[in-house]
């Protein structure tokens, strides 16, 4: 009985440790998207809106933590950025916009793909692998 309530209380303790962990990682993979994706490495930084709109929660469902790095409503263009696609005019035959002090039209554009969120994590994912693991070891150790 002495035995389970110590699992029970160091599962308890696990989960705090792994939930501050996520918070830090999320808080990290937010840093460089913010200072290396958005201001030069992928795309360039012209009114700061999709920097501002970088959001970041975490949720737990039973044992499991799920952290969430994500571009918020106010900025609608982040994800044609991040996967790319086909923009069509809604209203009208074209889309008209502004390039280097003229007017294009356009019955289509295709945007590539300029991933600044899913390739963080995948440069960064080896490094986040190993504070999860280090954070769980240090963890049993006590």
């Amino acid at each position: 009985d002495r035995l389970l309530r110590k699992w029970d209380d160091r599962s308890r303790g696990m989960g705090r440790v792994m939930e501050a962990r996520m918070t830090a990682v999320l808080a990290r993979l937010q840093n460089r998207v913010a200072t290396r994706k958005l201001l030069g490495e992928v795309l360039k930084k012209k009114t700061g809106n999709l920097l501002r709109n970088l959001r970041q929660d975490q949720k737990k469902s039973g044992k499991i933590i799920i952290g969430r790095l994500f571009v918020a409503a106010g900025a609608i263009y982040g994800r044609i950025h991040e996967y790319g696609g086909i923009i069509l005019p809604k209203q009208s035959k074209s889309l008209r916009f502004p390039v280097e002090g003229g007017w294009v039209f356009a019955r289509k554009v295709v945007m590539p793909q300029r991933s600044y969120l899913r390739s963080t994590l995948k440069e960064e994912k080896d490094e986040l692998a190993k504070l999860f693991k280090i954070t769980v070891v240090d963890e049993l150790k006590k």
